[in-house]
């Protein structure tokens, strides 16, 4: 939730001009449009320095921010590292493009998280990756 919230912040100057630009649309679309193409740079440049900063943790640390404060992180399923290919590209790739389809395909991503309480407590994607999510040393 805490990464999802810090991903939401990032495109808030997106979201802001984009609702105050059609307040104004009527009126001055050209500044309108030059307003909201900047705001979307920004949010873009935010978003895309938060994935660096999430993926590079993850990459590392097997933690995002978000598992930094929960104290957790991901490991391999024999508890060694689990590097970018499966904390990262694995773990999160794919549930992103399926999130991204039509119907009944997002339905997967809710059955991914109902995984978690089976009796490995692992999520369909920490299957797909072979990963799963472990206290970090010292929570």
């Amino acid at each position: 939730m805490i990464d999802g919230l810090l991903a939401g912040v990032a495109l808030v100057p997106a979201s802001v001009s984009l609702g105050f630009a059609q307040v104004r649309v009527a009126n001055e679309p050209w500044t309108m449009a030059v307003e909201a193409g900047a705001m979307g740079i920004v949010s873009l440049l935010l978003l895309a320095s938060l994935l660096a900063l999430q993926w590079t943790l993850l990459a590392r640390r097997g933690q995002s921010v978000g598992k930094i404060v929960a104290g957790i992180r991901i490991v391999r399923a024999d508890g060694s590292h689990a590097g970018f290919w499966r904390a990262v590209a694995l773990r999160n790739w794919p549930v992103l493009a399926v999130g991204w389809m039509p119907e009944p395909w997002p339905l997967l991503g809710f059955i991914d998280i109902l995984a978690i309480f089976g009796s490995e407590r692992r999520c369909l994607h920490d299957f797909v990756a072979d990963t799963k999510v472990i206290k970090a040393a010292g929570a």
